[in-house]
């Protein structure tokens, strides 16, 4: 009776419309099949186009230290990030609650806003492909002023991905 019964189970497991292994999709961009045929398993997605899961985004830094009058460059690193950009998405810098800058991530195009004298943004690594799973961004300080000593911090626009901590830049001897 229990062999009869595990059969009967394996029978409508394999049956089953919902069972993954009865269905073929490709979710493109890293996304996984989901046990509901013709879906995808992802944060967000367009048609079969599946974003990030789950990317870190890193602000990075050479050294705390900056030095008046002097160019300075600051990094936002956002690993696991293939995908990111399927749907449009803002890489922001921040200096304090300022944003000098920040880029517009659509598809493997990247584009460059800045909005304060001085600062300039910079689309980098991987920035150019959807599909690359390391991006980087740079804002670049023209010449490093007394109030850019404060804390910085980067974000892009995804609800479930924590903005990482900032870096408190600093003038040495002040």
């Amino acid at each position: 009776m229990d062999v009869l019964l595990m059969l009967l189970v394996s029978v409508l497991c394999i049956s089953s419309p919902v069972h993954s292994d009865n269905c073929e999709y490709d979710c493109r961009n890293f996304g996984r099949p989901s046990k509901v045929c013709g879906k995808c398993l992802c944060v967000n997605h367009t048609g079969d186009l599946c974003e990030l899961d789950d990317p870190s985004v890193d602000i990075v830094v050479a050294s705390t230290n900056i030095f008046l009058g002097l160019s300075f460059n600051i990094m936002c690193a956002i690993s696991d990030a293939a995908g990111f950009g399927i749907i449009a998405n803002k890489v922001e810098f921040f200096k304090g609650a300022e944003e000098p800058a920040y880029m517009l991530q659509d598809g493997s195009k990247c584009s460059e806003h800045n909005n304060i004298p001085g600062y300039k943004a910079k689309c980098g690594k991987g920035t150019d492909d959807v599909d690359s799973d390391d991006k980087l961004y740079t804002l670049q300080i023209a010449l490093v002023k007394e109030d850019d000593a404060t804390n910085w911090s980067c974000k892009i626009d995804y609800s479930d991905i924590a903005i990482p901590p900032s870096k408190r830049l600093r003038i040495p001897g002040k």
